[in-house]
């Protein structure tokens, strides 16, 4: 089969219903070599473009060629496909190198790269955002042993994981293993991905009683498991229903700000009794984790920077 009826068959799987991407991977090896290198103003390889696809073809992406032209006398190829599914739609115009049957080289044919950049970024996320959820979705307000969170922690969590209280991963399996014991509940208020490396999301904490927090972090990955994670913000609220978003100036790199409901001084105690006598024989530093985390919790509200939250 020539390149030109590979490349054209591969595109045509990509029909608007959603597909697992092991039933097409054959055809895409069959088409992208080892070596494949794409340049659009970053560069990806063929195991970026692996998990681009793969992302496209889980949501039900629609591939329609428009135009595909070799070079007379060449190994170069020039080709446009829109792209559209429920995130992006976009053209992409590329002009490839061929070797050996294979897709070895692309450049993207823009102006500014602007466009193919914003959504190269949304479908690299995609993958990142639905295994957060999947983390998160462990955390259902029930107390559990912790087992329920290790295959989503490891498919998400990369090996090298490191967050900005230096816990590497396996120290902030315990540290969340520790919350889920207390029947901690969590839920995404959002994700924003700035590229496609880099992401923003809000997390909302709540516990028995009523008490309420939000962290915002920053991530990196590298493909699409998450490598270093940086806390932006955090506020409290101390009842459900109180408004924890009043207070929205800029924040830096871990410096927290707890919005306390005024009703009770010692907000949080009830939390950091259940937590505290469960850190028996955790390490060192993820029993300092625990303790930054609850600390503004636990301090009276007459020494502690509290805003009341109204």
């Amino acid at each position: 089969m020539s390149f030109k009826h590979k490349f054209l068959a591969y595109v045509a799987l990509f029909d608007g219903t959603p597909k697992i991407f092991a039933d097409v991977e054959p055809l895409f090896d069959a088409i992208y070599d080892d070596e494949y290198l794409q340049i659009d103003g970053t560069t990806l390889d063929k195991s970026q473009m692996r998990t681009i696809h793969k992302n496209c073809l889980s949501i039900g992406t629609r591939a329609t060629l428009i135009s595909f032209e070799p070079f007379a006398s060449t190994n170069s190829i020039t080709y446009k496909v829109r792209v559209v599914n429920e995130r992006v739609d976009f053209v992409i115009h590329m002009v490839g190198t061929v070797e050996r049957g294979k897709l070895i080289r692309n450049k993207a044919l823009y102006f500014s790269p602007a466009p193919l950049l914003q959504a190269k970024s949304t479908l690299n996320m995609y993958e990142v955002e639905r295994k957060f959820q999947a983390l998160l979705d462990v955390f259902d307000g029930t107390a559990k042993t912790g087992s329920e969170l290790d295959a989503p922690f490891d498919d998400l969590i990369h090996q090298n994981f490191v967050n900005s209280m230096g816990l590497c991963k396996e120290e902030v399996r315990q540290q969340w293993k520790l919350f889920l014991s207390v029947a901690t509940k969590a839920e995404m208020l959002s994700f924003s991905p700035f590229d496609g490396s880099h992401f923003s999301v809000e997390i909302g904490y709540s516990y028995q009683n009523g008490i309420q927090w939000k962290n915002t972090y920053h991530g990196t990955v590298d493909s699409s498991s998450l490598k270093l994670v940086k806390l932006s913000t955090r506020r409290m609220c101390r009842r459900q229903g109180g408004d924890c978003t009043k207070d929205k100036r800029p924040r830096g790199l871990l410096e927290s700000t707890w919005i306390l409901d005024d009703e009770s001084e010692d907000v949080g105690s009830d939390l950091a009794k259940a937590v505290m006598p469960k850190l028996e024989g955790a390490s060192e530093r993820v029993v300092g984790a625990a303790r930054i985390m609850l600390k503004l919790v636990t301090t009276p509200a007459a020494s502690a920077k509290v805003h009341p939250c109204r």
